[in-house]
């Protein structure tokens, strides 16, 4: 039992669970949440209201513990961050479609690994970075259609696709620093509330179309709030592998997600092709072996 107890409490596994919920939630608004339901300010005040119930409910059950004033400042400054990241990513993916938009998204991983080194001292083997390149070189590389790179120009959505990246870096750095000082699920909590607040914000100026979009997309409101609480809640997964390993080599095994919404688009257009029809021709096949042979190999240098 206790080494059943370890192997829960490890941040792999913390790490690791985090990003099939977060797969899991990105492949059910994608295919059951029509396009005009996932309208990116929408989404903003979805995810807002999801955060409002999670706090809620957690600081019935356990309580809210204030802690310290700097770390108070850091978890709020990270949640705040993280909103605002959120808010540049959903601009990107209304400008960008996500296989387009994802390989410079995906530069979170890079920024994280030079800011952990500057700040909390961070640094690794030749193998460990070679594990991290391998495994951002394989999210690319899952994300990419035929035409590659080609439609991603230096226009505006690419620099709101690098400010979200930097922005969700910086997030995750301030939460590895304030998580150390205070209880996880209180830091989760805390960090919630620093993104509710700007949520809310940016929320007032989507409540037309959100209150719009509940009449018309009844059934999407209900599968985008849910999806958006549960993937809230593995936040507190993120949060708890933080206090346990370190953010970059955390951050890296989240970076495979693109891979397992791959895997979850491919397994449910076979078992449920009622739902989904998804055809991949010879050559988008071997790009994404590929892609996963990469994160495969690099995963197990970052894990092991």
């Amino acid at each position: 039992m206790d080494g059943l107890n370890s192997i829960f409490a490890s941040w792999q596994f913390l790490a690791v669970a985090c990003t099939l919920i977060w797969a899991a939630c990105s492949v059910v608004d994608r295919f059951f949440v029509s396009a005009k339901a996932r309208n990116s300010g929408v989404m903003l005040v979805y995810t807002g209201i999801a955060n409002v119930f999670v706090v809620a409910v957690f600081a019935l059950f356990f309580g809210l513990v204030v802690p310290t004033l700097p770390i108070l400042a850091v978890l709020l400054a990270s949640g705040a961050f993280w909103a605002f990241a959120a808010a540049l990513y959903y601009a990107t993916l209304k400008r960008q479609d996500v296989s387009s938009a994802m390989p410079v998204l995906k530069l979170d991983t890079i920024f994280l690994a030079i800011l952990a080194f500057v700040f909390l001292g961070e640094s690794f083997g030749l193998l460990t970075y070679a594990g991290i390149a391998m495994v951002v070189a394989g999210a690319i590389l899952v994300s990419l259609k035929k035409s590659g790179l080609g439609r991603f120009t230096f226009d505006k959505a690419f620099w709101l696709a690098v400010g979200s990246a930097l922005l969700f870096a910086v997030s995750e750095l301030l939460l590895k620093a304030g998580v150390g000082g205070a209880v996880p699920v209180q830091a989760f909590l805390w960090q919630r509330i620093g993104s509710i607040a700007v949520y809310l914000v940016l929320g007032v100026f989507h409540a037309r179309e959100f209150t719009a979009g509940l009449s018309r997309h009844r059934k999407a409101s209900a599968v985008l709030l849910f999806s958006s609480t549960v993937s809230v809640l593995a936040g507190l997964l993120l949060a708890m592998a933080f206090v346990a390993f370190y953010a970059t080599l955390v951050n890296t095994v989240t970076a495979v997600r693109p891979l397992l919404i791959v895997v979850f688009t491919l397994l449910l257009a076979r078992f449920k092709p009622s739902i989904l029809k998804e055809n991949f021709d010879k050559r988008t096949l071997v790009l994404k072996a590929a892609a996963a042979v990469l994160v495969v190999v690099g995963s197990w240098l970052v894990m092991g």
